[in-house]
């Protein structure tokens, strides 16, 4: 298989368990089903980038690991929960739920990775970049080249179609210089 994951934390679906029953019902419209058992995929790792970490070609370098993510299914993409786990003795901790867009778009972005590249001569790890300041999440195949398929940017983008990003790095490069630009310049002191 050219798409291959690491394993993630050992008591990572543990944390899990442990946390969902008390989330199950709470928020809007408490859209999470009581699961008779909790089913979730294999954790994908969770990497994060600042705006200002990106101001070279060669800004993925920056990227730190700051978690893992599993996808929580039922007959279908229910939600996604986060999981903290800085090392192996450290116990793995339960981080966050999201549901909605972003669990089906996250499903829409793997079966798109899986069938462009699931049987493709080069291998690629799995992993998904966030860069919170920029609304931009992405799953990332990271080989001999990077691939990037967006699933969540905010705006118009997240009403169309799940698709792969060749231009990717070079928007997210226009998009944090255009942040930054945009940022009003502090007061010199005196």
């Amino acid at each position: 298989m050219a798409i291959r994951k690491p394993p993630g934390p050992p008591d990572g679906m543990a944390a899990i368990s442990r946390a969902l029953p008390n989330l199950m019902w709470r928020g809007p419209g408490r859209t999470l089903p009581l699961l008779p058992r909790i089913q979730a995929s294999q954790p994908i790792q969770l990497f994060m980038l600042k705006s200002n970490d990106i101001s070279s070609a060669n800004f993925l370098e920056k990227a730190v690991p700051v978690g893992w993510r599993y996808l929580i299914v039922n007959d279908g993409p229910v939600a996604v929960a986060d999981v903290n786990a800085e090392g192996a003795k450290q116990a793995a901790s339960f981080a966050s739920l999201i549901r909605g867009p972003l669990a089906e778009r996250l499903v829409q972005a793997a079966e798109l990775a899986e069938r462009k590249y699931g049987a493709d001569s080069n291998v690629f790890d799995v992993r998904i970049l966030e860069i919170p300041s920029l609304y931009v999440s992405a799953l990332w195949l990271h080989g001999d080249r990077d691939v990037f398929i967006p699933f969540l940017e905010g705006g118009e983008r997240d009403r169309g179609e799940v698709q792969e990003d060749p231009s990717f790095q070079a928007r997210v490069r226009a998009m944090a210089l255009a942040k930054t630009r945009a940022a009003p310049n502090p007061e010199p002191s005196r």
